[in-house]
């Protein structure tokens, strides 16, 4: 499995026969997004022969950007997850040109989908969805035998500044809505794109912490960082037993575009 962490949110998971696209707002022709504080990335170059997955677990800017319904031109077979927060109104499906055509290969989830999809050039997936804490969902995605899962936004976002009683009902709900992820006995979550992020100060770590504590992953790659790649040692460091005691590991991502293999 070749992943590429392309910017911010935004990866892509190469598998034999599939590329499955997450949260990607590199614009797919080019061009540059004029954000400081975002490491968007260059648009990776995708296999033709394959069939390309694209999802988008939310509406915001920075997990969602409408440059890839461009990929309906380039590639031959693509099929769009989107969650249904996502604005999709006649007026911007007119926008976009989305025809009647292209509604076969547009799939729209919403809290707790369970389904299995069928792709343009004969492969299938199985899609689960969790709602998030802040908006959207976060995908599990069964394909080719691996299960990969992406956040999005999905989050125990320990902001202090909203009080204990906020903090105690995060943490109840995040873990709740974790238990609901469908996985069978002896199943874990091969690679897990989870945030690490600075802004929650004494609180990153709890996030990937708790996802730790409840599901079984075996490799996490952490996004949402703002840049500040150096979370990752940083976390390593100080969860090294806490990591080792759960069989994960946490992988640096070193910037844009940056490729790992994990088997």
């Amino acid at each position: 499995m070749r992943i590429e962490y392309i910017g911010h949110s935004g990866v892509l998971v190469e598998l034999e026969k599939i590329n499955l696209l997450f949260d990607v707002i590199a614009p797919v022709t080019g061009g540059h997004v004029f954000e400081p504080r975002h490491d968007w990335g260059t648009f990776p170059k995708l296999d033709p022969s394959k069939d390309t997955v694209v999802f988008a677990s939310h509406n915001h800017g920075d997990h969602y950007s409408e440059s890839v319904w461009q990929l309906r031109g380039i590639l031959p077979h693509v099929h769009y997850v989107i969650s249904k927060d996502v604005h999709f109104s006649s007026g911007v499906r007119e926008r976009l040109q989305i025809t009647e055509a292209d509604m076969p290969n547009i799939t729209r989830v919403k809290n707790y989908t369970s389904q299995d999809i069928a792709l343009g050039g004969g492969a299938q997936i199985h899609v689960q969805t969790l709602p998030s804490t802040d908006e959207g969902v976060a995908f599990l995605v069964k394909a080719e035998g691996h299960i990969i899962y992406h956040a999005g936004d999905h989050h125990m976002w320990m902001w202090e500044h909203n009080g204990q009683k906020y903090m105690e009902d995060m943490e109840e709900v995040f873990r709740r809505t974790l238990s609901r992820l469908e996985l069978a006995p002896g199943e874990s979550i091969d690679v897990a794109f989870l945030l690490l992020d600075a802004r929650l100060e004494p609180h990153t770590y709890d996030g990937i912490d708790t996802y730790l504590d409840v599901l079984p992953i075996r490799h996490i790659i952490p996004i949402h960082q703002w840049k500040n790649y150096d979370l990752t040692d940083a976390y390593n460091r100080d969860r090294a037993d806490f990591l080792a005691s759960h069989g994960a590991t946490l992988h640096k991502v070193t910037g844009e575009n940056c490729v790992f293999e994990i088997e």
